[in-house]
C-alpha cells in the first residue's frame, strides 16, 4: 500500500501527498470521511480517505498532469521548515540545511528543492506571526533617568 503524507498549503490547509499527487482536504463526510481534490488547477482528480489515512480510493476523473513523487516530497520538507520555524528558534538557513540534507538520499527530489533565498522571506514571516508585536511607544521618561544614574554616580563617588 502506497503511503500518505500529510503537509499544510501555503494558506494553511490540510492537504496530502498520495502516488505522486497532491491533494487539498475538500469537504468531510458526516460519516467521517474526507473528500480530496487535487491540488493542481483545473485537474479533476480526486481521492477519498477515511479519518485515519486508511483505505484511500482515487474518485473521479484521471489527473490531468503527470505524477511526480519528488513534489509531494518536497512540499512536505517546506511545510516541515514552516512548522520548525515557528516552533524552534534555530536559525532558518540551518533548519533549511537539515532538511536538505533529509532529502539528500532522493536525488532528484533534492535537485527539485528551492534555494534558500526563494522561501527564507516565507519562512521568516511564518515565525515572525507567531511572535508577540513590539509596543507602538516607547514611553521612556529619559531625564528621570538620567537623574538616577547621577545619583547613583554622587553615591559611588562619596
Amino acid at each position: 500500500m502506497d503511503q500518505i503524507f500529510r503537509f499544510k498549503t501555503s494558506r494553511g490547509r490540510d492537504a496530502i501527498s498520495f502516488n505522486g499527487y497532491s491533494y487539498r482536504l475538500d469537504r468531510r463526510s458526516a460519516s467521517g470521511d474526507l473528500f480530496w481534490r487535487c491540488l493542481t488547477n483545473g485537474c479533476r482528480g480526486r481521492l477519498q480517505t477515511d479519518e485515519e489515512m486508511n483505505q484511500p480510493v482515487v474518485r473521479g476523473a484521471d489527473h490531468s498532469h503527470p505524477s511526480s513523487i519528488e513534489d509531494g516530497m518536497i512540499r512536505v520538507a517546506y511545510t516541515r521548515m514552516r512548522e520548525r520555524a515557528v516552533a524552534e528558534t534555530t536559525p532558518i538557513p540551518q533548519i533549511y540545511q537539515e532538511e536538505a540534507n533529509r532529502l539528500a538520499s532522493l536525488e532528484a527530489a533534492s535537485a527539485m528543492l528551492p534555494v534558500l533565498q526563494s522561501i527564507d522571506t516565507a519562512l521568516y514571516r511564518a515565525r515572525r506571526q507567531c511572535l508577540p508585536p513590539l509596543p507602538d511607544d516607547r514611553d521612556i521618561d529619559i531625564l528621570e533617568y538620567l537623574k538616577e544614574v547621577g545619583r547613583i554616580i554622587a553615591d559611588r563617588m562619596s
